[in-house]
């Protein structure tokens, strides 16, 4: 479902490039991950970080790791798939 990516002005899908990654735990009932990110080459090449952290439940962290690798395995060539789209939505973990 292409359209339901953020489109630059040719319909051109915008992505940052990720820097690096990390992960903890929080109080052995969430999931946290934060995402270090460059808007674009210029700020890729001076080393521009910005980060967005998310938490994540154990169900979304299962979901996630096994999407990415399906990811991985299409873009390896060993998908057999020539384009890998894959949503998935849950409620918002209870936070409070």
């Amino acid at each position: 479902m292409v359209d339901k990516w953020d489109l630059d002005e040719q319909g051109n899908i915008r992505v940052n490039p990720l820097f690096g990654y990390e992960t903890a735990t929080v109080a052995a009932r969430l999931a946290l991950i934060r995402l270090d990110y460059a808007n674009g080459e210029e700020e890729w090449n001076s080393r521009t970080i910005h980060r967005l952290q998310m938490t994540l439940t154990p169900t979304q962290c299962r979901a996630l790791a096994q999407t990415l690798f399906e990811v991985a395995e299409a873009v390896d060539g060993r998908g057999g798939e020539q384009e890998h789209f894959r949503s998935r939505f849950e409620q918002a973990p209870d936070q409070g």
